[in-house]
C-alpha cells in the first residue's frame, strides 16, 4: 500500500492523486477538491490528539538541555530562548508522527511518498524517513522546488532613532542612580501592564520599561512621570557561537532530534545575533540596575526569557501578569517566572491542570476589569433587530498549525464564522465582526461574508471594544480573550470553539452562556440568549476574572511593594480579592474596557 503525502496543496499532482489517496500535511483541501479518500492533518488531528501538545512541550524542554552549546550565557540555551516557536515547530512534526502511527499506519514492505520543497520541508522528510524505517516501509521524497533562502529578520535602527535612543539613555541615567524602592522592570504590552506601572509609581517605586528597540511613544508618555526605558539594540551585535551537536528527541520511536537541530541552526542563522544581543543587553542592564522585580505579560518569547534569565542571575523576582484567556498551554506553561498573577479561579484551575504549581499562582483579578462607564447590562430587543457582535480571533496560518487541543485551523475558523452568519440570517439580525487587534486584514472573514450577500454586516478594525459590546444584544466569541472580558462586564456571550476541540474554557466557569461547536448548538444557545436577555443575572457569573472594582492593579502593586494582604495563593480554596490598600486607588479604577486586548501568543 502506498501513502502519498503532500506538504501543501500547491504541490499536488492531479494525475498522481487519481491513482492513490493523498494526504495534506498543511492546510485543508479546497472544497471543490475534497474526496472521501483524501485527508488533511488539519482535519484529522484535533482534540483527540492533545498528547501532541504535551509531547511538543516535553521535547522542547529536552532540546533546551542539549549539552555542547558553549558560548551562550548560562541558562540561555537557544532552544530555551526560542521555546515558544520551537513548540509550534514540534507540533508540525509530531502531527505527522501521530498520523502515520495512529491513523494510517504504513505496512511492512509498503511505501510512503512525500512531495516537498527544499529548504522548507526537510523536517517533514526526516519524520517520514523515521516512520518508514520503524515500520519497515520504503520512504521516498520527491523534491519539487527550492524555496529561496530567508534572510535574517529585523533591520538596524535608523540613525535618527539611534540618536534619540542614546539621548533618552543619557536622560534616564539619573534614574538608575536613584534610591527608589522597589526597583521594578516591566516587559510586555503597555495596555496590560500600564495600570500596574501607574500604581507602583504612586507608591514611589523606581520603574523602567524594557524593549528590544527604543519606543518613542512609550518614552514620551512615561518619562515625564519619572519612568525610564531600557533598550537592547544599542548593544553591539556579535556573531553567535557555533551550534552544538543534536541530541535524541524520541516520539513514538521516531528520533526528531536531527530535525529540531536543523531548525535551530536555521533560526540561529537568521536571528541568533539579535537574540544574543538581546540576552547580553538585558544582562548588562540588570547588572547596573539590580531590580527587585521584573513584571512580564508572558514568559515564553525571547525578550521575556532574556529578562527571566538575567533576573535569576542578579537576584530579582519575576512575575507574569496574565495577558489573556488560557486557550493554549504554550503561552502559559511551563511557568519560568517565580509567580503568576491570575485573573481568578478559572485561570488558576486551567494553569494547575497544565502543571503550574498552585503555590506559585496568586489571584489578583484583571488589571483592566472595571465598571464600564456605559451600560453593557441587559437591554431588550423590543421589536428591533437583534444586534450580534462577532469577536474574531487571530487568523490561523497553514504553515504554523496551532495546538491540537484547540484545533483552530483556517477551515475550522471558516466554519465558526459561517455559523455566526447563518444564525444572523436566521434571526434577521444586524452583525458586526470585529477583527482581532493584531490583524489588519482577515481574508477568511472576507471570504465567508461574501457567501452571505443579503446579510446586514459591517467589519470594524479599530475603535473601542466597549462601544461594540454595549451596542450588542449578544456577543459571539471566536476563541477570544475579549469574549471572556465582555462576559465579565455583563454582556451575553456565546463561545464559539472549533469542532473537535477540547473543553478549554468551560463556559459556566468563565461567565458565558454556553459553548457551540456546531451550527445546531449555536442555534439552541442563541434562542436561549434571546429569551434570557431581560435577566442575565440568572445565569452569568461576574467573578471569573475578579471583581470589577478596578483595584486589581493596586492589589498587585501592593504585593510587589511588600504589602502582601489582599492576594490569595492559588493553592487556597475560593476567590478572595479584598485589598489591603490605602486611600486613593489610582486611575486604574476608572480605566473601563479598552480597545487593545491581551494577545494569545506566538513565536
Amino acid at each position: 500500500m502506498k501513502i502519498l503525502l503532500y506538504c501543501r496543496y500547491g504541490l499536488v499532482d492531479s494525475a498522481a492523486r487519481r491513482q492513490s489517496p493523498a494526504v495534506l500535511l498543511e492546510g485543508s483541501w479546497p472544497e471543490s477538491q475534497r474526496r472521501d479518500d483524501s485527508l488533511a492533518l488539519d482535519d484529522v488531528i484535533d482534540g483527540r490528539f492533545e498528547w501532541v501538545d504535551c509531547e511538543a512541550e516535553r521535547l522542547a524542554s529536552a532540546a533546551a538541555r542539549w549539552p555542547g552549546w558553549s558560548g551562550w550565557p548560562a541558562g540561555a540555551h537557544p532552544a530555551w530562548i526560542s521555546a515558544l516557536a520551537l513548540r509550534y515547530e514540534l507540533v508540525k512534526l509530531i502531527r505527522v508522527v501521530a498520523f502515520l502511527t495512529e491513523v494510517r499506519r504504513p505496512r511492512a514492505g509498503g511505501r510512503i511518498e512525500l512531495v516537498a520543497e527544499r529548504r522548507r520541508d526537510e523536517g517533514y522528510a526526516h519524520v517520514v524517513a523515521g516512520v518508514g524505517e520503524r515500520a519497515g516501509a520504503e520512504a521516498i521524497v520527491r523534491w519539487r522546488s527550492t524555496v529561496p533562502g530567508l534572510e535574517g529578520r529585523g533591520t538596524e535602527p535608523s540613525r535618527g532613532r539611534r540618536w534619540a535612543a542614546r539621548l533618552a539613555e543619557r536622560l534616564d541615567a539619573p534614574l538608575q542612580r536613584s534610591s527608589l524602592d522597589p526597583r521594578v522592570v516591566l516587559c510586555g504590552n503597555p495596555a496590560l501592564l500600564g495600570p500596574v506601572c501607574s500604581e507602583l509609581l504612586r507608591r514611589g517605586a523606581g520603574l523602567w520599561w524594557l524593549y528590544h528597540r527604543w519606543a518613542a511613544r512609550s518614552w514620551l508618555r512615561w518619562r515625564p512621570r519619572g519612568v525610564g526605558q531600557l533598550v537592547c539594540d544599542l548593544t553591539p551585535k556579535m556573531e553567535p557561537p557555533q551550534p552544538g551537536p543534536p541530541g535524541r528527541l524520541e516520539c513514538h520511536g521516531v528520533d526528531l532530534g536531527p530535525a529540531v537541530w536543523r531548525w535551530l541552526v536555521e533560526r540561529l542563522r537568521r536571528r541568533g545575533a539579535t537574540q544574543q544581543q538581546m540576552v547580553r543587553a538585558v544582562d548588562a542592564h540588570f547588572r547596573r540596575l539590580r531590580p527587585d522585580w521584573v513584571l512580564l505579560d508572558q514568559d515564553a518569547t525571547p525578550l521575556a526569557r532574556a529578562a527571566v534569565v538575567a533576573a535569576r542571575r542578579w537576584g530579582a523576582r519575576t512575575a507574569v501578569i496574565q495577558h489573556g484567556a488560557p486557550c493554549c498551554r504554550f503561552g502559559f506553561a511551563p511557568l519560568e517566572a517565580d509567580l503568576f498573577f491570575a485573573w481568578g479561579p478559572p485561570s488558576r484551575d486551567q494553569l494547575v491542570a497544565w502543571g503550574v504549581p498552585a503555590e506559585r499562582i496568586l489571584l489578583a483579578g484583571h488589571p483592566r476589569h472595571c465598571p464600564p462607564p456605559g451600560s453593557t447590562t441587559a437591554r431588550r430587543v423590543d421589536g428591533g433587530r437583534l444586534r450580534v457582535l462577532v469577536l474574531a480571533t487571530m487568523p490561523p496560518r497553514d504553515e504554523r498549525p496551532d495546538a491540537a487541543a484547540l484545533h483552530l485551523t483556517r477551515q475550522t475558523y471558516r466554519e465558526m464564522l459561517r455559523w455566526a452568519c447563518a444564525v444572523a440570517v436566521e434571526r434577521d439580525a444586524e452583525l458586526v465582526v470585529r477583527l482581532h487587534p493584531r490583524a489588519d486584514e482577515d481574508s477568511v472573514v472576507g471570504q465567508v461574508l461574501a457567501e452571505y450577500p443579503r446579510l446586514r454586516v459591517r467589519v470594524v478594525r479599530r475603535g473601542s471594544l466597549e462601544r461594540w459590546v454595549g451596542w450588542a444584544d449578544c456577543v459571539l466569541s471566536c476563541v477570544s480573550s475579549a469574549g471572556v472580558e465582555a462576559a465579565a462586564a455583563g454582556a451575553a456571550v456565546i463561545q464559539l470553539l472549533p469542532a473537535g476541540s477540547v473543553d478549554i474554557l468551560p463556559a459556566t466557569s468563565w461567565g458565558m452562556l454556553g459553548t457551540a461547536r456546531s451550527f445546531g448548538e449555536l442555534h439552541v444557545l442563541m434562542a436561549r440568549a434571546v429569551e434570557k436577555l431581560a435577566d442575565r443575572s440568572a445565569f452569568w457569573r461576574r467573578d471569573a476574572i475578579g471583581p470589577p472594582d478596578g483595584l486589581a492593579a493596586a492589589r498587585m502593586a501592593a504585593f510587589i511593594s511588600g504589602e502582601s494582604g489582599g492576594l490569595e495563593h492559588g493553592s487556597q480554596a475560593g476567590p478572595s480579592f479584598e485589598p489591603a490598600l490605602g486611600p486613593g486607588a489610582s486611575d486604574a479604577a476608572t480605566c473601563g474596557l479598552q480597545a487593545r486586548w491581551g494577545y494569545m501568543g506566538g513565536p
